[in-house]
């Protein structure tokens, strides 16, 4: 379309004497319907005449509802300089496109955050600043960057995002919970194992997922939880671990499995990226939630003990 405008007002601009001659000849020999229609061609030519389409283009689109909104202003204000020095092309491309995709990277993930968090409500005003994370993001690297805009935008390799035959449970033991990122945003074993593995994490989850007073080392942690996550995936597939069908919570030893293998993959990427990071054992970790005098740690801790009594 941009390549039609800019033939119609710079390339080709003869068109204009080529129409009176289809008008001519269509007073002539046309029908009257497609005479007041202003085809000014018979129906069995394959596509209407390049002079057509070119006047089209020179007067802004005006039947292609799609394209022609906001198109004929900047046609008027192109034609009131020299086109010869004036790249139309690429002004009247990056006009269509503003106007045909109007939706911006901010509006996009503005959209999948609300439906993550569903039922509650996210403030996009004043409380999530999306420029002040892209910013805040572009301190890091673009592989970390990635995984973190993945996570922002329901990008996590889950059962319920892939409509995978078998639909798991929640991968770090909550029962009667589903294997999708809109749970382990607020998962409490997630929560608990973040807490235990890396200081001073935040129970608010906008704070935690980097979205509230972000900064780089906490995307990198969540670069590291990313990568736990996606670790347990493989490794249940590596060894074709067994799901009973409906079933609703990992065995105590899946849950074992689980995470160890998260708080190892945890450990690995955080020395990466020099983050401080404690090592994991499944006994520690238990008497660590038992014993912790944190409040926050204790909610977690008395909710992840009560729902896998036989984790140990």
């Amino acid at each position: 379309m941009a390549a039609n405008v800019r033939t119609a007002l710079k390339t080709v601009t003869s068109w204009r004497s080529w129409i009176p001659q289809l008008q001519e000849a269509a007073n002539r020999y046309l029908p009257l319907e497609p005479l007041a229609r202003d085809t000014l061609s018979v129906p069995c030519w394959d596509s209407p005449p390049i002079a057509v389409n070119l006047r089209e283009a020179a007067c802004g689109l005006p039947n292609s509802p799609t394209w022609a909104q906001g198109l004929s202003d900047i046609i008027s204000k192109m034609s009131e300089s020299n086109l010869q020095k004036v790249p139309i092309q690429k002004l009247v491309y990056k006009e269509l496109m503003s106007n045909r995709f109007s939706n911006t990277l901010n509006d996009t993930f503005s959209r999948r955050l609300t439906s993550l968090f569903l039922p509650y409500e996210l403030d996009f005003q004043q409380a999530i600043l999306l420029e002040r994370c892209w910013g805040t993001l572009k301190k890091c690297r673009v592989a970390d960057a990635v995984k973190v805009i993945k996570t922002w935008c329901n990008g996590w390799a889950t059962s319920y995002r892939y409509h995978e035959g078998f639909l798991l449970p929640c991968l770090f033991g909550c029962a009667d919970c589903k294997d999708e990122l809109r749970h382990y945003f607020v998962c409490p074993h997630l929560f608990a194992l973040w807490t235990f593995l890396a200081d001073n994490v935040s129970s608010d989850p906008l704070v935690r997922w980097g979205l509230m007073r972000p900064d780089s080392d906490g995307f990198l942690s969540i670069v590291c939880v990313f990568s736990g996550y996606h670790a347990i995936r493989r490794e249940f597939k590596r060894k074709s671990e067994f799901f009973i069908n409906n079933q609703s919570i990992l065995t105590g030893s899946q849950i074992r499995v689980a995470w160890t293998v998260f708080a190892d993959t945890f450990f690995v990427e955080a020395k990466e990226v020099t983050l401080n990071c404690r090592r994991f054992s499944v006994t520690r970790f238990l008497s660590c939630l038992n014993n912790n005098s944190d409040n926050e740690v204790r909610t977690a801790a008395s909710y992840t003990v009560a729902v896998t009594p036989d984790v140990t």
